[in-house]
């Protein structure tokens, strides 16, 4: 086995086990340090990267912009270091749709997180699908595949999502 560092069943298991223990207690200690209510990974980075200038008593305009650009500055990171994680030692096809779930969850804190409450419109829509493809198009131009059938795929889908949520927008119109 090129490339694959090997240890075994129980090894797998303790080292998963050690990980999420050492990561839980960090997170756990952080929150209970600095009063966070929020329990959210993207909350506490959000607060962990905001200005040390700021005091308890005072908000900021932009506290939403800074997070969305730290979200989305850590799914574009998470993003490339699993593509090169993916052509240098031959990620199975079976993380791909983890990481999908990833980047849908982090993308759509990205783009829903403004404006009203519960309101996603025909725009934001189309943003999310667009950012979406291109990190679709994106892993299987590096990895080699064939793009044309996910263009072709993408441009069906997204033709039929954009008549759904035109239909479901004049349907919550009247």
């Amino acid at each position: 086995m090129k490339g694959y560092i090997s240890i075994g069943g129980i090894e797998t298991i303790l080292l998963a086990f050690l990980i999420t223990a050492v990561h839980f207690s960090l997170m756990v200690r952080y929150r209970k340090k600095e009063g966070l209510i929020d329990s959210s990974i993207f909350s506490i980075i959000g607060y962990i990267f905001q200005s040390g200038s700021l005091e308890k008593g005072k908000t900021r305009c932009s506290a939403s912009g800074q997070k969305s650009r730290i979200i989305l500055a850590v799914a574009i990171f998470a993003y490339i270091v699993y593509l090169d994680a993916s052509v240098k030692y031959g990620l199975d096809q079976i993380i791909w749709p983890l990481v999908l779930v990833f980047f849908g969850a982090s993308l759509s804190e990205v783009v829903f997180s403004g404006g009203k409450k519960d309101h996603a419109d025909l725009l934001k829509w189309g943003t999310f699908y667009a950012i979406t493809s291109v990190f679709v198009f994106a892993r299987y131009l590096v990895l080699g595949y064939p793009v044309l059938p996910v263009l072709k795929g993408a441009m069906i889908v997204g033709t039929v999502l954009l008549m759904f949520l035109l239909l479901m927008q004049k349907r919550s119109a009247t």
